[in-house]
């Protein structure tokens, strides 16, 4: 009797809600269609009376300039997958979600942006590992390798370009989150990239060797009981590593020195917040020799400050113990903002000089772009 009573219930609830939706929706079909017999009239007499007086020539010159309307506001957005050379989509009256979609596009492009077309992979179609360049100049004096982590791939175009009328050969090697100097993280990929880069420079034997890579392992702080590099496993391991390549280079070997690593969630927020004029220290990150925890953070937006320090001391005392043959190639005055005294990794529209995958944007590639014309102009 319960289930029966509960079944009767049910079926009332149901059909009291089923004739309610019957009354909405017939509410709801007559306000349509009272809206859309109005809406008919009023595009005849607004719209449809004058265009059919019109003779065709008129007619065809409205359907040209409305298609080419269209194809203006398709366009508008629309950048360029791998070309970013002529940067035509940077204008100073871009829009937040102009400059939004840009940072978002270069992000995605990524991968892209660093294959670079002018090297043949040994393996795979890169853009990581290693290759050698084609289409040098003929009367390019000398060879040339540049090895490091996933920073060589994203510099390689650059290098290629003001590099390249000096080289008879150049040599790339490239391993995603692998030092040359020292083995990342210990982790058994880059021990055996660590042995490879000395084995490759041993075989090439260059004229001049590059190493570009984002800090990795080589920032970390002295280890319990370490106070100075002549007891630091890390700095000993690169100072040994170091004089391998050195004995098998005839002239030099640059070594990019450490920056501020990016904090990449950072890169969506900057256009909105420049245009809500927030002041551009507060989402750089100060250089400073110690940063304290107690300091105000919201610097983390965009930088992640500490370990870049110990990064730099380690190679400046590389830098002591190689004597001549080495050489250090520095972002920090590019980026180093003098009057904040902050580095800042974007231009005063927001456009980020960083993706997300922490490579330099082809705009960030142009920032830094006269640091290697100068060290290339001196080979």
């Amino acid at each position: 009797m319960h289930i029966g009573n509960s079944l009767v219930k049910e079926t009332n609830t149901v059909w009291y809600q089923n004739s309610d939706y019957s009354h909405s929706s017939l509410s709801v079909l007559i306000v349509a269609l009272i809206s859309a017999v109005l809406l008919a009239i009023l595009t005849y007499e607004t719209y449809e009376k004058w265009y059919l007086k019109l003779s065709s020539t008129s007619i065809g010159v409205i359907v040209v300039i409305l298609f080419l309307l269209n194809v203006n506001s398709i366009n508008k957005y629309k950048l360029t997958e791998r070309n970013f050379a002529s940067f035509d989509n940077i204008t100073n009256d871009m829009t937040v979600e102009d400059i939004v979609r840009m940072n978002h596009r270069w992000t995605v492009n990524d991968p892209k942006n660093i294959f670079a077309p002018s090297c043949v992979y040994e393996s795979g179609n890169g853009p990581l590992g290693w290759c050698r360049h084609t289409g040098l100049n003929e009367t390019g004096k000398y060879k040339m390798a540049m090895i490091g982590n996933s920073w060589t791939a994203n510099h390689a175009k650059v290098f290629y370009q003001e590099c390249g009328n000096k080289a008879k050969s150049i040599l790339q090697g490239s391993a995603i989150g692998c030092e040359p100097l020292y083995p990342s993280e210990q982790i058994e990929m880059c021990k055996s990239f660590f042995t490879e880069f000395e084995k490759r420079i041993r075989e090439e034997k260059p004229d001049y060797a590059f190493i570009v890579t984002r800090y990795i392992s080589i920032g970390e702080p002295f280890a319990k009981g370490v106070t100075s590099f002549e007891n630091d496993p890390i700095y000993q391991t690169m100072k040994e590593q170091m004089f391998k390549f050195i004995s098998n280079i005839k002239y030099k070997l640059y070594i990019l020195d450490s920056i501020p690593r990016i904090f990449y969630n950072g890169i969506t927020s900057l256009p909105a917040l420049l245009e809500k004029k927030t002041d551009p220290a507060s989402i750089d990150v100060r250089m400073s020799p110690a940063i304290s925890s107690n300091e105000s953070y919201f610097q983390k937006m965009l930088i992640l400050p500490h370990q870049y320090e110990m990064a730099r001391k380690r190679h400046a005392q590389l830098l002591k113990d190689c004597g001549e043959k080495c050489e250090m190639i520095d972002y920090a005055p590019v980026f180093l903002n003098k009057t904040t005294n902050t580095f800042r990794y974007y231009d005063e529209r927001g456009l980020s000089y960083y993706t997300k995958y922490l490579h330099l944007t082809p705009l960030g590639i142009e920032h830094i772009r006269h640091v290697w014309t100068d060290v290339c102009a001196k080979l």
